[in-house]
């Protein structure tokens, strides 16, 4: 069962979840947040070379109320509390195990359109559970978290669902 408040209108929470370096695109992500008119706010959880830079970026661009750096975090139930405050899951960079985690816990995924720069697990993606951008897109990626943010709670519930059944069917231990 989805929890349905997370996914109204004013909820509007995004999630980041991974290493924070250059192969995550973390920066582009930052920059995407300050150009987005819908995104309330965005949870950072991850530690990694760019944290620093991140936190910098944060300061300059007077993102303290939008962005959350939650830092490094392995503690499942811990982690769960963070994944159910928000909607959707952002991937800027070469996404892998990240995308199954965040479909595992009923999150839609927005991630770069170039499938080979991505790692194999990139194949659970598609029209029915992600979102698109152009690869290295500042204005792309903002494009995208907008045009979801502006979906319809039963259109972002549908793209929850088939994110959930993806890995329920196909992307399992057993399959």
């Amino acid at each position: 069962k989805q929890d349905w408040a997370r996914f109204q209108h004013n909820g509007n929470v995004a999630i980041y979840c991974g290493r924070l370096t250059i192969k995550s695109n973390i920066l582009l992500l930052l920059e995407a947040v300050k150009k987005s008119k819908h995104l309330r706010k965005l949870i950072i959880v991850g530690d990694g070379e760019l944290f620093e830079s991140c936190q910098e970026f944060i300061c300059n661009h007077e993102l303290i109320d939008r962005v959350e750096m939650v830092g490094e975090l392995y503690e499942s139930q811990k982690l769960a509390e963070y994944f159910s405050k928000a909607s959707l899951f952002i991937f800027p960079g070469v996404i892998g195990l990240s995308l199954i985690h965040a479909m595992a816990h009923g999150l839609p995924v927005i991630l770069h359109d170039n499938r080979y720069n991505h790692g194999p697990e990139n194949v659970a993606a598609n029209d029915q559970n992600s979102l698109f951008f152009k690869e290295n897109d500042c204005d792309s990626l903002s494009e995208s978290i907008d045009r979801y943010f502006l979906l319809s709670i039963e259109d972002k519930l549908t793209l929850a669902k088939n994110a959930r059944r993806t890995v329920e069917e196909n992307f399992n231990t057993k399959s």
